[in-house]
């Protein structure tokens, strides 16, 4: 199948305009509008801490893991510069060598209880300027903070907002739970087939 630029670069936005920002309402626009010029500067600026950390809450089958796939794809998932990981002690705990090279993160299953609990380390790691990488039997060294932390989520309230927490943006996903909109059990890998097809194409991940 061939794929230009401009259906690629559609197939993305549409994809985030439908499940996972939304295009309807003033508001909506505006945070779809935030995630995609956020998208481009990480991208061209990859040496560049944003301070700032993305979480995405939504139901099960709503789009959050795929739109990770594809981001990991964007950045090349062989240059190895996105780290997913469900444990928060290896991201935020002494042993860190998953975030060496980095330049995202991903939190599986954020809880409000991890939130909580990890609240001020999570700040830190979202504005340090430098992360000591400590990996077993080796000496720890510093290495530049580039990192942008995205958490997923399907729990109310896994991230304390207020004046002292600025650096979260969330985004409530748009799409259903597609997996209740129909008995079959395989309809998530069903509706989400065309996009996952689209990520097996070096193409279509280049033209983006």
């Amino acid at each position: 199948e061939i794929f230009s630029p401009v259906s690629a670069l559609n197939d993305f936005t549409n994809f985030i305009k439908e499940n996972i920002t939304g295009y309807t309402t003033v508001e909506e626009k505006k945070a779809y509008v935030w995630l995609i010029n956020f998208i481009v500067l990480k991208i061209k600026n990859p040496n560049k801490n944003f301070e700032v950390a993305l979480l995405f809450s939504g139901p099960m089958g709503s789009g959050k893991d795929l739109l990770i796939k594809m981001l990991s794809s964007i950045f090349g998932v062989s240059n190895d510069y996105v780290y997913n990981q469900n444990e928060l002690g290896h991201v935020l705990g002494k042993v860190n060598t998953g975030l060496k090279n980095k330049l995202l993160v991903i939190v599986n299953e954020l809880s409000g209880m991890d939130g909580s609990k990890y609240e001020e380390q999570f700040k830190d790691a979202i504005t340090r300027e430098y992360n000591l990488i400590e990996e077993k039997y080796q000496k720890p060294f510093k290495q530049k903070n580039v990192i942008t932390i995205c958490a997923l989520t399907n729990r109310e309230k896994s991230i304390r907002f207020g004046p002292e927490n600025r650096r979260w943006i969330l985004f409530k996903t748009k799409r259903k739970n597609v997996a209740s909109l129909h008995p079959d059990k395989n309809l998530i890998e069903t509706y989400w087939s065309p996009f996952y097809k689209k990520l097996e194409s070096k193409k279509w991940i280049n033209n983006l």
